[in-house]
């Protein structure tokens, strides 16, 4: 699953999360303890997010990239003539949002 071509896209990607931690870290740990009493509430909400993020990359990396080529119509990509209802429907969902606060 991991060859050397991966290692060079996954060995920076998770630097890049861990460098993201650190300074969520390093930079909240005092407005959190003054707001919650807990100095690391912040840093604990970026690891969950850290963790969903991983799992979406895992479950998207596994879907093959053929699988986007043969259902494009689905995906709307690029938006054509039938993506209209789905950009009609989330304008309606936005609008409806906006208008219930």
């Amino acid at each position: 699953m991991i060859d050397r071509e991966n290692i060079f896209i996954i060995l920076p990607f998770i630097c890049l999360l861990f460098i993201g931690l650190v300074m969520v870290t390093s930079s909240s740990v005092y407005v959190a303890e003054k707001m919650y009493g807990n100095p690391f509430q912040f840093a604990e909400k970026h690891i969950i997010f850290l963790c969903l993020g991983m799992i979406t990359t895992v479950v998207a990396i596994s879907i093959p990239s053929k699988l986007f080529y043969t259902m494009i119509g689905f995906f709307c990509w690029p938006p054509s003539y039938y993506c209209w209802p789905c950009y009609c429907q989330a304008l309606e969902l936005r609008l409806m949002e906006v208008r219930d606060g």
